[in-house]
């Protein structure tokens, strides 16, 4: 019976780093693909013995300090360091550097909201890790697909057209960080947390309006522009309605 326990946490240890690893491996790929690396065989090798040390690094600190204190730090162990491994090595301006890392950071969000549901679903831990690793593949084949060759031609247009695009996902970088991992303000269930509490949707649906203008301008057909444009609108009005109704359930709650 312990033997079988053994081995039962030996596995959920090994899915559960495997999640980490996945989930590293995607951010830093996904970032690097924004920030324009030249798809060679030294530049993949230089990737991935980069990002060994990052993950190597992260069991260390979390062998030392714990999950908490990790988790804070988090930024320093993965997402500044990429900001310079973008800098130094692929000679990247420091803008599109930022801009790819929160761009990135914001891609991984619906992986993770893909497992939590999934998790809740089954009431299982390993489900949600499963679909989350399940999502973050099928999101890297889309992303590389379909975005990141709009994302990089976006971001070297011009200093504003980088700025414009990368102050959503900036934003919502600076606010999951401020509202859920330094603080708990999202999980207190306080009143004042209700007003913020469609921010989240809000910065989605802003991202759904950026990729509605800005995206769609490099099909060469006219029509299937204008396809497009209506299509990613209608997106944006249903999205801002649920944010509306939203806070009127959630505002209305608290006099109930």
């Amino acid at each position: 019976m312990r033997c079988t326990e053994i081995a039962h946490r030996i596995t959920i240890t090994t899915i559960e780093f495997s999640r980490y690893l996945i989930a590293l491996l995607f951010g830093t790929a996904i970032a690097v693909s924004f920030a324009g690396m030249t798809p060679t065989r030294k530049n993949y090798l230089v990737l991935v013995c980069f990002t060994s040390l990052l993950f190597i690094l992260q069991i260390v600190c979390l062998g030392t300090w714990g999950m908490d204190v990790t988790i804070k730090i988090y930024p320093l162990l993965s997402h500044f360091p990429l900001v310079i491994f973008i800098v130094l090595y692929l000679k990247r301006p420091w803008l599109i550097s930022l801009t790819s890392m929160f761009v990135s950071y914001l891609c991984c969000q619906p992986s993770r909201w893909i497992g939590t549901v999934a998790g809740s679903v089954f009431d299982s831990v390993t489900i949600n890790h499963i679909g989350y690793v399940t999502a973050v593949f099928l999101m890297y084949y889309l992303l590389q697909k379909y975005v990141v060759k709009s994302v990089r031609h976006l971001m070297e247009r011009s200093v504003k057209s980088c700025l414009l695009f990368g102050t959503m996902p900036a934003l919502y970088y600076l606010f999951e960080y401020a509202s859920t991992v330094y603080t708990d303000f999202m999980y207190t269930g306080t009143r004042a947390a209700v007003p913020f509490m469609p921010v989240r949707k809000y910065l989605t649906v802003m991202s759904a309006i950026s990729r509605c203008v800005c995206i769609p301008r490099i099909t060469s057909c006219a029509s299937t522009y204008a396809t497009d444009t209506r299509q990613n609108l209608y997106s944006v009005k249903v999205s801002l309605y649920q944010m509306k109704m939203g806070m009127a359930l959630a505002q209305k709650a608290w006099f109930i």
